[in-house]
């Protein structure tokens, strides 16, 4: 499954554990950022704390 897609599906639950542990602006980097993702790759994401 592309990384992409798992964001789309778990996004809520991102949002929950950013509001849940007190951090801020989560954000996406890395290849999922710049399209090229792929099948069975990980998912980059960054948050303030």
């Amino acid at each position: 499954m592309r990384p992409s897609v798992v964001l789309d599906m778990k996004r809520s639950a991102v949002r929950e554990a950013v509001g849940r542990f007190r951090a801020a602006n989560p954000r996406v980097f890395g290849s999922v950022l710049h399209g090229t993702a792929r099948d069975g790759r990980d998912l980059d994401l960054l948050v303030d704390g």
